[in-house]
């Protein structure tokens, strides 16, 4: 059963406050032996939801308003394993769990005992554009198809309802059949790589099955050309066979060739690995209504990890912080705990994730793999963990068309090629004071309500 209700509003904060009064309404109204499924469209969007709410049961108890006991739950790939397991754990009887997902919940999350789902018809999505540059985390109407699978989540093991924050007519006229493809929307230079890497010499006339816009594959191009993987005459070089040997960006593929020639493999291969994994992510977020002793403890772990010199520093020295962990455990004659064990408790005690730092482990076991077939190993023996200097000039050296300068007092910066204007804004791998004052490079620049750079690191004394 489908119960459709007019979209109240498109911003941020309203269509959050529209989702969180649907859930009350619903869980006011309907037997409590039924879950709760709301659709929202990011980490910070569902923390607020979790927050509003709280307050709002919270005045409905204290007004004597009588109501089942509720567990309110976010879903979203950045929590901590152990508040994932939250999710699919029994309640009591008479309780009621309310979860706040994101489109993860659509196909790769399942929650037994959900009969009602709450659809605001809404995902963010990421969109490049080529004449800036610039990755965009926009908020668009959800395809038909991923409504359709969103109205599938309710009643799976029982009767359900989907209620739509949305008119029949909006949904018919407004929301695209299918999710627009994504070589449509992202850059386009691995793909373009790829295709002169297989002796594709002209992507703009190749006949693909989902056509990107030629100003995409230009820009690409351009791209390809300024990291040396193709020539003036757009003949892939040596370089560009290379990196195309890499599962990579082009530009990390670029990191990891100067990083043989600077003697610093294994610290960019660290960082990399990160940046494949996710590193911006890894520090764990308490979440705004966490205790303020749980929120300090996070604090204080986190800066005993960050560096002067920026986002990507920072994670080489979480991984190294974590993979002595495990050599001490190593040396230990006779251990107390088995290895994960003891990497587990190192992980929730330093408030990092333990999925990322071991899936950028084995991004990095891959791509040493791939560094030793196509070089001599000798040489990529002769490297360390630590060598910090060497591994910031590969960054620079890989990175230089995704620079920025300071232009005012507020920290501001201009890119130096896109010349946009870039206010700072901090992230949530947060990094020293010292990045507000100094040229920067940065891995991401994105676009969510104002432009944001992500993974920066310090371009001076390189």
């Amino acid at each position: 059963m489908i119960y459709k209700f007019q979209r109240l509003a498109l911003t941020k904060s309203q269509y959050v406050e529209a989702s969180v009064e649907a859930a009350l309404k619903i869980h006011q109204s309907k037997p409590p032996d039924g879950h709760i499924l709301v659709f929202l469209t990011g980490q910070d969007e569902i923390d607020r939801a979790c927050s509003l709410l709280g307050k709002r049961l919270d005045e409905l108890e204290l007004n004597g308003v009588n109501m089942p006991d509720v567990v309110i739950l976010p879903a979203y790939a950045a929590l901590s394993p152990e508040k994932q397991q939250m999710i699919f754990a029994k309640v009591p009887n008479n309780c009621r769990k309310i979860i706040f997902a994101t489109n993860i919940a659509e196909t790769s999350l399942t929650v037994d005992g959900v009969a009602y789902v709450i659809d605001p018809g809404l995902v963010k999505q990421k969109r490049f554009n080529p004449l800036t540059g610039m990755d965009a985390l926009v908020i668009v109407n959800i395809s038909r198809v991923a409504a359709l699978q969103r109205l599938g989540r309710a009643g799976r093991t029982k009767e359900g309802e989907c209620y739509r924050l949305y008119t029949t007519q909006e949904f018919e006229k407004e929301f695209p059949l299918e999710t627009e493809p994504e070589i449509q929307r992202t850059n386009l230079c691995s793909t373009v790589l790829t295709l002169k890497s297989i002796g594709i010499d002209d992507p703009v006339k190749f006949q693909y099955l989902d056509r990107p816009s030629e100003e995409a594959i230009i820009e690409a191009l351009v791209e390809l050309y300024l990291l040396n993987c193709i020539d003036s005459t757009g003949k892939i070089t040596d370089v560009g066979k290379q990196i195309s040997e890499f599962p990579l960006h082009p530009i990390f593929g670029k990191i990891l060739i100067e990083s043989v020639a600077h003697h610093c493999v294994e610290a960019a291969l660290v960082v990399v690995s990160m940046a494949s994994a996710g590193g911006e992510e890894v520090f764990v977020n308490p979440g705004r209504n966490a205790p303020a002793e749980v929120m300090d403890r996070a604090y204080k772990a986190r800066v005993k990890f960050e560096s002067r010199y920026g986002d990507p520093i920072t994670w080489l020295l979480t991984f190294s912080d974590y993979m002595s962990e495990e050599q001490k455990w190593k040396e230990e004659k006779n251990p107390s705990k088995e290895l994960k064990a003891v990497l587990h408790e190192w992980c929730q005690n330093k408030f990092v994730k333990y999925r990322i730092l071991e899936r950028a482990r084995d991004i990095k076991h891959q791509l040493k793999e791939i560094m030793i077939k196509m070089f001599n190993e000798k040489d990529l023996e002769k490297t360390t963990i630590k060598q910090i200097k060497h591994v910031r000039k590969c960054l620079s050296k890989a990175l230089f068309m995704q620079s920025a300068l300071k232009i005012d007092e507020r920290h501001d910066r201009e890119g130096t090629t896109t010349k946009q204007h870039i206010p700072f804004k901090p992230t949530r791998c947060k990094t020293n004071l010292c990045l507000f004052t100094h040229p920067v490079l940065y891995h991401k620049l994105t676009k969510y309500n104002g432009l944001c750079l992500l993974d920066r690191i310090r371009l001076d004394q390189i």
